[in-house]
């Protein structure tokens, strides 16, 4: 099942080629996200961090693939809101969803029912 799409190969290959050493699972992703898509994983530490990452990749219309969702989510163990990171790195939806609904609660804490009539 092919999980990165085609086009990012040959930036892939490209990058990794400068490498001196063969790449385990998760050395390969964090590779691919920080050489690719500009991520370091070991950089997210918190639910505020990884927001920052996916509306920084979503507004340049970029998606991370479904492996390196995966990846993220597995780094992320420390993480109180598990169940958060979960729903937002379903992909672009959910986490659009989940701004959406963030922003209703802030509005809503300033004493206003944004419900419709």
């Amino acid at each position: 099942m092919m999980e990165i799409e085609r086009g990012y190969y040959d930036v892939i290959y490209e990058r990794s080629s400068k490498l001196k050493k063969k790449l385990d699972f998760d050395e390969t992703c964090a590779f691919i996200l920080k050489s690719v898509f500009q991520v370091d994983a070991a950089l997210i530490n918190s639910l505020g961090d990884l927001v920052k990452k996916l509306l920084k990749l979503y507004y340049k219309g970029i998606e991370l693939p479904p492996v390196l969702r995966r990846f993220i989510r597995k780094s992320l163990n420390t993480v109180n809101e598990k169940d958060i990171v979960e729903k937002i790195l379903k992909g672009k939806e959910a986490f659009f969803d989940f701004l959406q609904e963030q922003w209703r609660i802030f509005l809503e804490s300033f004493g206003g029912d944004l419900r419709k009539p």
